[in-house]
Formats: C-alpha cells, structure tokens, sequence
C-alpha cells in the first residue's frame, strides 16, 4: 500500500511549513527509540516513518513531485513533461540523522526534560532544520520594443518575442522559456511610453508573478527629429534656392507630399512651422473610442506641429566673373 506521508505526520496536505515542522517535532519526541524502551521494534519503525514523512513534506521539490505522483512517481521518478526528469526519491533509513538535524541534538533528551521543554527550547534551532531557503520573488520583466518613427506615427502591430522565467511542472524549479505576445502600437506612443501586464512577468514558488512590461524604444530617424509632440526637418538647400525663395517639398511619415513656400530669402536662422503636422498626440482608449463614434478619420486626430530648419550648401567655388556679377547683383 501506498505510503501517506501527511497521515503519519497526522495533519492534512493543506499543511503549512510550520505545521510540517510541529508535527514532526512532537511526534519525533514521542517516538523516539529511547522513549520506548519496552517496545523497541515498534518505536524504531515509526520513527523512520516520521524521518520519511518529514524528509520529504520539508522539502519543496519532493513534496511538490509526491502531491502530483504520489510515492510511486516520487520513488521512481517521471517525465516532467519538458524534456526533464523529476523524482527518483530514496529513503536512506537515516532517521537520527535527520533527527540530529532538526533538533541541533544527538539527544536532547540529556538531562532529563520533558517533551513539552525539549520542544519549546529547540523551537528556533527545529525551524532551521531541513526546510530548503525560498526564492527570492520575481522580477518584474522589461522587455524594449524598437520602433521606428514612421511606426509611432500611424500606429501598428508588432508581435514581440521575449524570454521569461516559468515554473517547471514540479512548481518549484523554473526554467527559461520563449513567449510571444501581439502589441498594439497606437499611434503617438513614445519612448516614455510603457505597456504593462501584470501577472504575465517571470514566475517564482510561493510568490505571485511579476509584470511584464513593454517599453517603446524610438529608433532614430533620418530626416525627422521629434521634440515631444513636435517634429523637426532640416531641410538641406543650395544657396541659390535660399537667395530665390524657391519652395520646398517635404515627405511626411504617412507618405503625404507637403509643399512650403517663402516670401523672403531663407537664411540659416530661418524657421518654419506648420501647424498640426507633428506626431499624434496619444490619447487614451476612451478618447479613440469616442472619435469613431463620431466618425472622425485620422487627420481629425490633435497633433503637434512641424517646424521647418535650413542647412545652405554654399558653392566651394566661385569664378571671379560670377562674383563680380553677384557683387553687383546683391549689393
């Protein structure tokens, strides 16, 4: 017949540590081969019993492997299911060992206490007997999304791939493990944007998950710098576009051609700005719910603005023709 480890120590699989512990404590005492002088056989067998019993509940990972397998799969050991192997338990028939361990005590019996005293004065050395040291609680795993700026500002999916801590099938060891998860880029997210699911983290025995957090890493742009919700282009043009007041076209994020004139010659200190044609200024669910509510398209979306700095080519040469007639031209 099977063993139950938690009917020999009399209490139920809801048991905690301490309880574990106490029990073991009081029935160990009581059993303990010197108390039965007039029974000896009966004595030594119930405790190795208790040893047994207590070796394994005080143990995470066999009390964990015991309460899925029960003693059969403890003993003779299982597939956990990912490729590893758990269990494979021996009782080594170790019991004043074990008994050693948990009272800091070959006898504790010497001078004649009772059990009540032996129990109350080993208490704090019993609670450093053979219970493993828990693990620390989890992390909270941060995962970086890169996304480029054309991303950001009409919004997208990305599925991201990460590594995250899990528990083993045993609930006690944990392993590395890859997750995917699809995200919904909105539109207007920034670097200091974060996206946040609590629970989801890595995982740890005897504690609750961490979060796993999503943070936006904005990729650089080659033609578009963003100040908060405002973007800024440099636009490079040759000295004579400046001097006549050409317009400039400009390329959007989104693919649209903007064209900007001058009614002045354009110098370096020049600045232009076109109002709402910077990036979407991010809004929460709620408001994107009530813009289609009210059928507005994405242009009705508030956005910054775009401002407008120039980079003049100047000529590396200049025949002396040319710049006598530029002298007269200009002066």
């Amino acid at each position: 017949m099977a063993k139950n480890y938690y009917s020999t120590l009399g209490i139920t699989r809801e048991a905690t540590d301490e309880e574990i512990s106490q029990a073991y404590r009081q029935l160990a005492l009581r059993w303990h081969p010197s108390k039965k002088p007039d029974d000896p056989h009966t004595a030594t067998h119930m405790f190795n019993e208790l040893a047994e019993a207590y070796e394994v509940l005080s143990n995470d990972i066999f009390k964990s492997c015991y309460d899925m397998y029960g003693e059969y799969g403890l003993k003779e050991g299982v597939i956990d299911g990912k490729g590893g192997y758990t269990g494979g338990y021996r009782y080594r028939g170790n019991a004043e060992e074990i008994f050693e361990k948990f009272f800091g005590s070959p006898n504790p019996f010497y001078g004649g206490s009772d059990e009540a005293t032996i129990a109350g004065s080993l208490f704090g050395a019993a609670t450093r007997g053979m219970k493993q040291v828990k693990a620390d609680p989890p992390q909270d795993l941060i995962v970086e999304v890169p996304c480029t700026l054309a991303e950001l500002y009409l919004g997208c999916q990305k599925r991201v791939t990460y590594e995250k801590i899990e528990l083993n099938n045993d609930r006690i060891t944990t392993s590395k493990v890859l997750n995917t998860k699809n995200l919904e880029i909105r539109r207007g997210y920034s670097n200091q944007t974060i996206i946040s699911f609590p629970g989801d983290g890595n995982e740890s025995p005897h504690y609750p998950n961490s979060q796993l957090i999503f943070k936006i890493v904005e990729l650089p742009h080659e033609a578009f710098q963003r100040k908060g919700n405002d973007l800024i282009y440099t636009a490079k043009i040759q000295l004579v576009d400046a001097l006549m007041s050409d317009p400039i076209q400009i390329t959007a994020l989104d693919g649209r051609v903007l064209t900007l004139s001058f009614d002045e010659v354009v110098s370096l200190s020049t600045r232009k700005m076109i109002e709402n044609e910077g990036m979407p200024v991010f809004k929460d669910n709620e408001y994107a719910n009530d813009l289609k509510k009210f059928g507005l398209d994405k242009r009705s979306i508030e956005k910054g603005n775009l401002i407008v700095r120039f980079d003049i080519e100047f000529p590396q040469y200049i025949p002396e023709e040319k710049k006598r007639q530029l002298k007269l031209l200009l002066s």
